[in-house]
């Protein structure tokens, strides 16, 4: 593979922030289901793929580090995501700028 883990990591993170962006302009259920799923996927290729990218960047005396730090990292992206409407107005919890913010987290 030439370009290595590089390009599916793109796919993934494309596949987030546009699932997440696909989310807020949902209007019916079965398409905010469809959304959630293409977030979903991206997520996972996002989970698989990156750890994988770091091995093949990263010099060897620091990747062990590195790979230590991804789990972590990924908890307070989660935690970060799940916080973020509590710090809306009350009542744009369940408005779509909320679901939005996904995105901006995900593009992080």
């Amino acid at each position: 593979e030439t370009s290595g883990r590089r390009m599916s990591t793109i796919l993934g993170e494309s596949l987030s922030v546009l699932g997440a962006v696909a989310c807020s302009l949902a209007s019916s259920p079965t398409t905010l289901a469809v959304t959630r799923f293409v977030v979903g996927l991206g997520v996972g290729f996002c989970t698989l793929c990156k750890p994988l990218y770091i091995s093949e960047t990263v010099l060897s005396d620091r990747r062990g580090t590195v790979l230590a730090l991804f789990a972590p990292s990924v908890a307070v992206g989660i935690l970060i995501a799940e916080a973020t409407p509590l710090l809306l107005p009350a009542g744009a919890a369940e408005s779509p700028i909320s679901v939005a913010t996904g995105a901006s987290n995900a593009s992080l």
